[in-house]
């Protein structure tokens, strides 16, 4: 079959396809094959580990180990489980977010905490909201 994105014409324009595509499908290959990453390197693994629960992605070899608590962090407020974020290792941000996950979602906050989360990045740079 062919590539869609690659019919895209520049590099800006075939990575936002890509990043699209893996906002879609979930597949994390996609992150590694066209280096997707957003802002910082494994973002765009971090966004497939939030999108699909998948915590074993936050270990990702592309997720830097200063990100991981962020990571774990995305992917309990996504699963609305405040027992992942007894994983992360940083007291101030392991307490908001037990707290912020065991909120019904209607009460937490769109920004978990003063950072925009992976996949709210990744969809505004999609969508051309940058």
């Amino acid at each position: 079959s062919i590539d869609i994105c690659e019919l895209s014409i520049g590099d800006v324009a075939q990575k936002n396809c890509y990043r699209a595509l893996v906002l879609k499908t979930h597949h994390v290959q996609l992150c590694r094959e066209h280096q997707l990453d957003y802002i910082v390197s494994g973002d765009c693994v971090m966004a497939v580990a939030a999108l699909t629960k998948n915590l074993d992605l936050c270990d990702a070899s592309e997720v830097k180990f200063s990100w991981r608590n962020a990571c774990i962090h995305d992917v309990a407020m996504v699963a609305r489980d405040p027992a992942i974020c007894t994983q992360i290792q940083d007291r101030s941000l392991r307490e908001s977010c037990v707290e912020l996950a065991a909120r019904p979602p209607s009460t937490s906050p769109p920004e978990f905490i003063n950072r925009r989360s992976w996949i709210e990045k990744l969809t505004d740079f999609i969508e051309g909201r940058y």
